[in-house]
């Protein structure tokens, strides 16, 4: 049996470091819009829905026929696609943060590709960094990694660090994530 996917974009209007971020032109196109867009090049549209607490985001939406779902107050966006989940049929879910207006919807299809290739795993889609100052950053999650590519750590801290506080070799999330809906459920129901 094949199974169903359905990409969910959060979106918050009310951000701490950017309000309104979500609806901000980017050559005349909200950032909402261009990640949507970029989206429907990985998967049908149907399956691409924006998850938000805000009407403004939400009549934006519904007014430009992007697929929307009322979401209540979050405290991430994982929150905020398991509360989607609890209205959408899938197997796995994808999450494609709001703010990713450049997000390449090959590593949208690649998260997806991975997570067919196993089922019941959570992928977190990384790349290399390189370039030192993303490094440093602390808007930018590192990653660490075992040999399996199984995830061990995360951290907007430098990580790992050599004995002389410099980068070596360093991975970077690329925020999108697949969850399978039993597992989007235990961990948006843990405290975290």
């Amino acid at each position: 049996m094949a199974l169903s996917y359905k990409v969910i974009i959060p979106a918050r209007f009310e951000s701490n470091r950017f309000p309104g971020k979500p609806l901000v032109k980017i050559n005349g196109i909200p950032m909402i819009e261009r990640v949507w867009k970029k989206c429907i090049q990985a998967i049908p549209e149907k399956d691409v829905h924006v998850a938000t607490d805000s009407k403004v985001i939400y009549d934006y939406c519904s007014d430009n026929s992007i697929n929307v779902i009322m979401t209540p107050e979050c405290l991430t966006g994982s929150d905020r696609v398991f509360q989607a989940s609890l209205t959408l049929d899938a197997d796995i879910f994808v999450n494609v943060q709001g703010d990713e207006p450049l997000i390449n919807p090959n590593d949208i299809k690649s998260v997806i590709s991975y997570s067919r290739n196993a089922p019941n795993s959570v992928i977190n889609a990384m790349c290399e960094i390189t370039e030192e100052m993303d490094f440093h950053s602390s808007a930018v999650p590192k990653v660490v990694v075992n040999m399996k590519n199984d995830l061990l750590y995360m951290s907007r801290s430098p990580i790992p660090l050599t004995k002389n506080n410099t980068m070596v070799k360093a991975y970077k999330q690329v925020c999108i994530y697949a969850f399978p809906k039993a597992t989007l459920k235990k961990f948006c129901s843990t405290n975290h």
